[in-house]
């Protein structure tokens, strides 16, 4: 669904959004621009001048992002060379339509052809080199799903060069490349059973110290569950009692998994006052060859406790003693599609990307949540991060299919590091970005109602933008815990804590279905344009930060039908 579907009537000229993103076929010559004019057309770029490049480019783009689109053939080669050799290639027959994803049919012998004529180009070029390769199946390292792009183990610039001369080729993008770095890109095995070295893994596996009633949540009544503090000041509560709980909505989170000993979210997902609904568990982060060949597959378990955190967010059960997740009456599909929170493999994109792909057909889901995203890079002078056109592809496969997706706006702990920037896919006018702010007091150290947020303030580690559609609350001051709470990833019912615009998407995205099933016979947008409508900013006044800032769901749902606006 792209967020111009809000739009309606006279809004059209209130909503202000970037442009839609379309899929084109990339020019024979792409261009580079600092490259000497007698350089050799087969010599290796050393990697702090495509890093310069890469800098220069984003630096001239209003998102800052940066795309291989604008890079030669050469350039692409050698940033392959510089990282693991793989070449994510999307491909296009002269009837593709971007606009109409859902009438996209990959088994027509068209589009058969056109995939076996790229893996045969890449198969003869790569196999006088490589004397293994048997078969031209044996050059694809990761198969996509929905789409017509692979990932494909490409060696030699003359390979890219006759790809490009096909007049077939969309995009090529060495995706394991990453800037200012020791290598072009993570070249390690990545064990599922590791993640205390991988970014946001580690740090909720077990309950905080004990959180105090009143300031860090509110039990319920019936129940005695523990309402984060934060859905309070959303005014969720009040939600609740009009029949917002996510019923008959499907929220697919798309993250590092689901933890296997946490019970709340297995056996106990659908008890108590969440009894009727269901959950499950997959995984699309692929599994590579050595791994298949050891027998030991990727499972949609969580080892990191991020995915486990984001869906608990969300979704946990209303049974007693535990956090209460904000849509406890959704059910939940879970989709391991990462090794950890950033996206900077080829790996990583690949999995999230057939995440999207795999559930846009199914007209079960309506929601995606994606707390995840790639790298933002800061070289002292420029913020940046880089668009993966995998992933692109798979974000517009699923808008076709009308999925409301969210996206997290980015994360960094980093205090040097300058928070002005919004991580792909967030950018995408596809999806909505979602970022924290702090909580406010009054003189009397009261919190301040939703409303009062027009001047927002930065949470520590959240990251900011023209593209961030929403806020949530997500830092406070005083208790035992400064973030919201979650469930942990082993099996304890005390809460953890958790933020960030990680947290800040689990949230909204819950919120979304929350308000949608309080209204449950009105059409996504009319849904997504009442909860603007009833947010700090809305339409006519939407923020440079935090877009059209929080949602005051108490006033989104007192409404018993939406009303007939005029604007």
């Amino acid at each position: 669904m792209s967020k111009r579907l809000l739009t309606f009537g006279a809004v059209l000229a209130l909503y202000a959004c970037s442009p839609e993103r379309t899929i084109v076929v990339e020019p024979k010559d792409a261009p580079i621009e600092h490259i000497s004019l007698d350089a050799k057309d087969d010599k290796l770029i050393p990697k702090p001048e495509i890093d310069a490049f890469i800098e220069q480019q984003a630096a001239k783009d209003k998102e800052h992002l940066f795309r291989w689109s604008t890079a030669s053939d050469l350039m692409i080669w050698s940033a392959l060379t510089h990282s693991s050799n793989i070449l994510s290639v999307g491909y296009a027959i002269p009837s593709f339509d971007p606009k109409n994803l859902v009438k996209l049919d990959l088994k027509t012998k068209d589009w058969l052809e056109a995939r076996q004529r790229i893996l045969s180009i890449v198969f003869t070029e790569e196999k006088a080199v490589d004397k293994d390769l048997k078969t031209p199946e044996d050059v694809i390292v990761y198969g996509g799903v929905g789409m017509p792009n692979f990932d494909l183990k490409i060696t030699q610039l003359s390979t890219i060069q006759k790809l490009r001369e096909t007049g077939m080729i969309r995009f090529m993008e060495p995706a394991d490349y990453q800037p200012r770095s020791d290598k072009g890109g993570k070249k390690e095995a990545q064990s599922a059973r590791a993640p205390f070295y991988a970014f946001g893994c580690g740090d909720n596996e077990h309950a905080e110290p004990p959180v105090v009633n009143i300031i860090d949540y509110t039990a319920t009544t019936p129940n005695s569950s523990k309402v984060s503090w934060n859905l309070v000041q959303h005014g969720l509560p009040a939600a609740w009692n009009r029949s917002a709980t996510g019923l008959g909505r499907t929220i697919a989170y798309f993250d590092t998994g689901l933890s296997p000993e946490q019970s709340r979210m297995n056996s106990g997902f659908a008890t108590g006052m969440s009894a009727n609904r269901s959950v499950q568990k997959l995984v699309t982060f692929p599994t590579t060859r050595l791994q298949d060949f050891l027998g030991d597959r990727e499972t949609p378990d969580d080892w990191c406790g991020h995915g486990t955190c984001v869906a608990s967010i969300g979704t946990a059960p209303r049974t007693g003693l535990s956090p209460v997740g904000v849509a406890y009456r959704a059910n939940l599909i879970s989709v391991r599609a990462s090794f950890d929170v950033l996206l900077n493999t080829t790996r990583e994109w690949r999995g999230a990307a057939d995440g999207f792909s795999l559930l846009a057909p199914r007209s079960d889901v309506q929601i995606y949540s994606m707390s995840m995203g790639g790298v933002p890079f800061w070289n002292g002078t420029i913020l940046y991060s880089i668009y993966n056109s995998v992933m692109a592809d798979a974000v517009m496969l699923a808008a076709g299919y009308g999925k409301v997706m969210f996206c997290a706006a980015g994360t960094t702990p980093e205090d040097w590091m300058p928070k002005n920037l919004v991580i792909f896919p967030a950018t995408m006018s596809e999806v909505y970005a979602v970022t924290g702010v702090k909580i406010k007091y009054d003189n009397n150290n009261n919190p301040l109602p939703i409303l009062n947020y027009i001047g927002p303030t930065a949470c520590n580690e959240c990251m900011y933008g023209p593209q961030v559609d929403f806020a949530v609350l997500m830092q406070k001051f005083n208790g035992s815990i400064n973030r919201v709470m979650a469930l942990p990833r082993l099996n304890e019912t005390e809460p953890t804590s958790f933020g960030g615009s990680s947290g800040a998407t689990a949230t909204m995205s819950a919120m979304f279905a929350a308000v949608w099933s309080r209204y449950p016979n009105e059409p996504a947008a009319r849904v997504l344009t009442h909860m603007v409508n009833h947010s700090t900013h809305g339409f006519q006044n939407r923020h440079p930060s935090v877009g059209w800032g929080l949602v005051d769901l108490d006033a989104a749902t007192v409404d018993p039908t939406i009303p007939r606006r005029t604007f």
